[in-house]
């Protein structure tokens, strides 16, 4: 049957007379069946389709009376996780205190400490926690993660939280809170949590399991920057991510989070670097910022990195600031821009060239990625962009640069 309901008072395809009277064998199938079917399409960014395919699989579960004759609970598990996901990406409409998000993570989190095995809990705590710093509930979003703290063990769970869902979905969380702490201002506890991650998950994580790595460093890479750690931050970066992906996976390969890991690393270095005289790859790095086609990253992976602290064109937008900054732009590097080049400054008018599109490239991409953090409500987010697109802004001013975003 197909995932729309085109009968009056079906789910699914199927009619109620119907769910009425399957056995508990049939309606195992039909659900795993739809799940399969929600998992699928929203692998291929078919977000609506799958919403409803995840919800039929829901519904039909509540209408069988079979239901109640099933003993693992957990077949219902992957439809709390796909629906979740549906909606940090804005793929279900709901009212101003997202109520329903709150009563389906409020239930996941129900059914699965009555199920009882701490993998499938823990993963409802870590969505629930997540849910509440979303929300901007930081007493609650704390308060969940002290629980799910306490229930989590990196080596007994990792494994078993990877293989029924992907990745380690709990030991993500311990990055997302570091965004919950900078936000509560407590750097220190940041820092913290941080130092935690690097030095007793990490170690523990699958090397082979790389998008799963760069999603549990990915938060903790603003709050180490913030901090002035930004090579020690490289540093783990390429341990954790880069090297494991060539060392498995090699050149062709590809994965979810690989088009932002040479941003990242620029980012790092150009900020560890800004007053350091040479720096190995700056005329790559201008090269590539030069270039507006390749500063943007595409709504999915915006959307999905921008809830662990960032959206990919941000940081786009803070290397070009970055570069523009650099002295070798700016009248210092060379014997030839103290000379007077017709324009007053004393500086080649081809550096003052490349300022200028730096500026206008990072202030029109900065400008997108403000809009679009405000949108979608990531205020992590929204709250890394915003220093970096004032900046660009004044300096466009202080230019007499025209940018329309």
């Amino acid at each position: 049957p197909s995932h729309n309901n085109t009968m009056p008072g079906a789910i699914g395809g199927f009619t109620m007379n119907l769910l009425r009277k399957i056995d508990v064998t049939d309606l195992e199938h039909i659900v795993k069946v739809h799940i399969a079917l929600g998992e699928n399409l929203a692998n291929v960014h078919k977000g609506a389709d799958s919403v409803i395919a995840y919800q039929n699989a829901l519904q039909i579960m509540q209408a069988s009376p079979a239901a109640y004759e099933i003993k693992d609970r957990s077949i219902v598990f992957p439809i709390f996780g796909g629906l979740f996901q549906a909606l940090k990406f804005g793929q279900i409409e709901q009212d101003e205190d997202c109520l329903y998000e709150q009563n389906l993570v409020g239930r996941f989190v129900s059914e699965t400490k009555l199920h009882g095995d701490p993998v499938h809990y823990t993963r409802a705590l870590a969505m629930q926690a997540e849910m509440f710093g979303r929300l901007q509930n930081f007493q609650y979003a704390f308060e969940t993660f002290a629980e799910l703290k306490r229930v989590y063990s990196v080596e007994e769970h990792s494994e078993r939280v990877s293989q029924a869902y992907g990745s380690d979905i709990v030991a993500q969380c311990f990055g997302i809170s570091v965004l919950w702490q900078m936000q509560e201002d407590d750097m220190e506890g940041a820092m913290e949590t941080c130092r935690y991650i690097f030095d007793e998950l990490m170690p523990k994580m699958d090397r082979r399991n790389v998008h799963n790595s760069c999603i549990m460093l990915y938060p903790t890479i603003w709050a180490m920057k913030q901090n002035n750690r930004c090579l020690e931050m490289l540093e783990i970066f390429v341990k954790y991510v880069v090297e494991p992906f060539d060392d498995f996976f090699g050149e062709m390969a590809f994965t979810f989070c690989l088009p932002v890991y040479d941003p990242c690393m620029m980012l790092l270095d150009l900020a560890e670097n800004a007053n350091t005289d040479e720096l190995e790859n700056l005329d790559d790095y201008f090269d590539w910022a030069l270039s507006e086609d390749n500063l943007r990253f595409g709504a999915v992976i915006n959307n999905s990195l921008g809830n662990f602290g960032r959206d990919c064109n941000s940081i786009s937008a803070e290397i070009c600031l970055l570069l523009a900054k650099r002295k070798e732009l700016n009248g210092g590097d060379s014997d030839a821009d103290d000379a007077d080049n017709g324009n007053g400054s004393g500086i080649d008018p081809s550096k003052i060239e490349m300022k200028e599109q730096l500026v206008k490239n990072g202030l029109i991409v900065a400008g997108e990625s403000l809009d679009f953090t405000i949108e979608k409500n990531m205020v992590p987010a929204q709250l890394q962009v915003e220093p970096v697109f004032d900046e660009l802004e004044q300096m466009a001013i202080d230019m007499n640069i025209e940018v329309y975003y």
